[in-house]
């Protein structure tokens, strides 16, 4: 028995279902894969370059400038430090060292120190005696301090600046005092009361309040480190934005 014919029919491939969205092939590579893919040796994608494959370069800094010193107690270790780091420690002749030094002191200042210049041996460590016995002694600091504040002009209540410039000298004090705590001479009652009658009226009031608190809770009453951080607040407040607007009202409203 034979069996009935049946037509061929041409063979589809069958496909997998797509799973995701179609390959937008312009935004991609120009066949949709990337071009490793197209050696038949690779394997893996190229490798990144990594920070061993760069050369470090070196960076140059600027050479910093140094101020001159104008024999001021204020400035001297200040003054010394940038000595310390930027002749000091890039040469270890001492003659080189000393003629760095004299060209970084005002002409005052130098010409007191000019009888040294000769010695090339120890020079440079006379030098630095002498303007430590002339400038940078803990008293003489101290004492070009209180001299400094005192002659500090009062600050008017509608001048915002003349207060920022007076919280400065103090946070400048502070900072040539804090390396060896010499704070007696400005911590003393005579010197607070000098100082406390630099500001306005209703800051007096204020600090009055505030040291009476400090009184209270500590026992101690409170002296020149914490006058300079309230003085300090106060600067920063009224010359904030809202500060100034105030202060420019209140002038401007007075009859």
């Amino acid at each position: 028995m034979s069996l009935p014919h049946v037509p061929k029919m041409d063979a589809k491939p069958v496909l997998a279902p797509t799973v995701g969205p179609p390959i937008d092939r312009s935004r991609t590579y120009p066949d949709a894969y990337p071009p490793y893919m197209h050696n038949p040796h690779a394997s893996s994608p190229p490798r990144c370059a990594s920070d061993n494959d760069f050369v470090q370069q070196p960076i140059v800094l600027p050479q910093p400038a140094i101020k001159k010193f104008d024999g001021d107690p204020l400035n001297y270790w200040s003054f010394v430090r940038a000595i310390e780091s930027h002749v000091h420690r890039r040469t270890k002749s001492e003659e080189s060292r000393l003629v760095c030094l004299l060209q970084y002191c005002e002409d005052s200042v130098a010409a007191k120190l000019e009888i040294y210049s000769k010695d090339t041996v120890s020079g440079y460590s006379k030098v630095r005696s002498r303007m430590y016995y002339d400038y940078g002694r803990p008293h003489i600091v101290a004492n070009a301090c209180e001299r400094r504040l005192k002659l500090f002009p009062p600050v008017r209540p509608d001048r915002p600046k003349e207060l920022m410039g007076f919280s400065d000298l103090l946070e400048k004090c502070r900072s040539s005092l804090e390396d060896f705590q010499e704070y007696a001479s400005l911590n003393s009652l005579d010197t607070l009361k000098h100082l406390i009658g630099k500001l306005p009226v209703d800051l007096q009031k204020e600090w009055v309040e505030r040291s009476f608190q400090v009184l209270e809770e500590t026992g101690r009453q409170p002296g020149y480190l914490a006058f300079t951080s309230f003085v300090v607040r106060c600067a920063r407040v009224a010359n904030s934005l809202f500060g100034r607007e105030v202060v420019y009202e209140a002038v401007h409203d007075k009859p």
